[in-house]
């Protein structure tokens, strides 16, 4: 039987670091779930990433029987991933010591996100193995939306390069791949869509008023926010959408994730100094990092949950309000498009409008019924999507290029 043994390759994020802090959101998840169910495929797995300062795991740590995160010492913990290119070589070159030293071999690589992928191409080198790669995001999505990062130049470069020199591209939807193609010009050698999934043991629905007990909750609205505090989240729309709302003395914004620490995030300021703006930091709780296993309260709580992206690959947000049977509120990035029917699993707002979007989460509030119609239609929707089935959908696409 063919051995089959992964490098998956998440160099500048842990997919064991604690949800909501920086750089550790949505692909991490990705990352951590798809490894676990290719472990009980009978894939074995080792994570590599960089060491950092607190995570649950020793250096070398065993997340299930087949599936390990190995973290590498390169730089300080507290190297910004704008400045991690620097130490790609470096990084390479302590897996491969890793590899040698343990006298273990891989049969195919993975990466996810554009510096692990300059990893993985010089690993694919160096070992003589195929590379797939998932950029999560890119340079030229974000700077479609006016968001220019540090090392914008050379990080356009070598997305672009990856996009021609990796074996397979693979995205969450077929609007991103799309996108690659749009931006680059061309086609990468193999490209693969493939749908993420949600845990339902992780999020399920309970009863509104149990989970605003648990969180000690008691305005009769509560509007929430997932995700990394980042630019690209857009929360500024959902901050001064929430101060127009007529409920605004009844109803509460819930923003998750982050830190709240203002010293470690300039963004999280920014939006604090924006409730204040608007008059409204009473009525905004900034909840920072919650564990994942207690975000489904937060869910649960919630009259609708608001996704105002300026840019997502999918958005496992949406799923997991969904698993909760919550409504969702979203601009259309991401899976959206392909999730969201107005006004039966959601609303889409596709004007980034304070007003407009006001309107359709006030709409939500003054009806009951409605939010209730949609919560079921959606759950009903996203049972069906499981990190299960798309573990094997990874599978089959490995086993095709383990057979070359």
């Amino acid at each position: 039987m063919k051995m089959k043994r992964v490098a998956i390759i998440s160099f500048h994020s842990c997919p064991c670091g604690k949800l909501g802090d920086k750089d550790v959101g949505g692909m991490n998840v990705y990352v951590l779930m798809l490894s676990k169910y290719l472990g009980h495929l009978g894939f074995d797995v080792d994570i590599f990433t960089r060491n950092h300062d607190d995570c649950i795991y020793p250096q070398i740590g065993n997340i299930e029987p087949r599936v390990r995160v190995i973290h590498i010492e390169v730089a300080h913990p507290n190297t910004s991933k704008i400045e991690l290119y620097n130490y790609v070589d470096q990084f390479v070159l302590n897996v491969k010591n890793f590899s040698d030293n343990n006298m273990i071999s891989y049969n195919l690589i993975h990466s996810h996100y554009w510096l692990s992928g300059c990893v993985g191409e010089k690993l694919s080198d160096a070992w003589g193995i195929n590379h797939l790669l998932n950029f999560h995001t890119t340079s030229k999505a974000k700077s479609d939306v006016d968001i220019v990062e540090e090392n914008e130049t050379v990080r356009n470069l070598m997305e672009e390069k990856l996009f021609f020199s990796s074996d397979a591209i693979v995205t969450s939807t077929s609007q991103e791949i799309n996108e690659l193609q749009e931006y680059y010009r061309g086609s990468p050698k193999k490209s693969y869509v493939i749908i993420p999934g949600v845990d339902l043991s992780t999020f399920y629905p309970v009863e509104k008023s149990f989970a605003k007990n648990q969180l000690s909750i008691e305005e009769d609205f509560v509007i929430l926010f997932v995700g990394r505090l980042d630019p690209i989240k857009g929360i500024d729309l959902l901050i001064e959408s929430f101060s127009q709302i007529q409920h605004l003395k009844f109803s509460r914004l819930l923003i998750v994730g982050g830190t709240k620490n203002e010293d470690d995030n300039s963004y999280f300021t920014k939006m604090k100094n924006l409730t204040k703006h608007f008059g409204i930091e009473e009525k905004v709780s900034f909840e920072g990092s919650v564990n994942q296993n207690d975000l489904y309260l937060y869910y649960n709580a919630a009259d609708v949950c608001v996704v105002t992206s300026h840019y997502e690959s999918f958005g496992l947000t949406i799923l997991e309000s969904m698993a909760c049977k919550t409504p969702v509120i979203s601009t259309p990035v991401g899976a959206s498009k392909n999730l969201i029917e107005d006004g039966e699993t959601g609303f889409l707002v596709n004007v980034r409008s304070a007003n407009e979007l006001s309107k359709k989460i006030e709409h939500l509030l003054k009806d009951s019924v409605l939010g209730s119609k949609i919560g079921l239609n959606s759950y009903g929707l996203v049972k069906k999507m499981s990190w299960s089935e798309m573990a094997l959908k990874f599978s089959e696409v490995y086993e095709s290029f383990l057979k070359k």
